[in-house]
């Protein structure tokens, strides 16, 4: 079982049901804001430096709002991780 989901209308993206991420998209206007915007990079290397800062940028956003939405973080007693997975989730609502 999957879920499709958008975050913040920048990020598109099927979340899993073991909680994995695929099929990450960036809006096509955010894309196009961000070319734009480095369109006075003079190298190719700029470009990926700069294409990279703006992914991780999103995804810093993202991961850390995803993990709230389900839930948060939860470990037992024991160390182990607990944590549901998105299948349980969905069955859970």
């Amino acid at each position: 079982m999957s879920l499709g989901l958008t975050f913040d209308d920048h990020v598109s993206f099927v979340l899993t049901d073991s909680m994995g991420l695929k099929k990450l998209a960036f809006v096509d206007a955010i894309m196009t804001a961000h070319k734009e915007n480095a369109a006075g990079n003079e190298t190719a290397k700029d470009n990926a430096l700069g294409d990279l800062a703006f992914i991780g940028g999103e995804l810093r956003m993202l991961l850390p709002s995803l993990l709230m939405a389900l839930g948060g973080e939860k470990v037992d007693g024991e160390g182990g991780n607990t944590t549901p997975t998105a299948k349980q989730i969905l069955e859970a609502a």
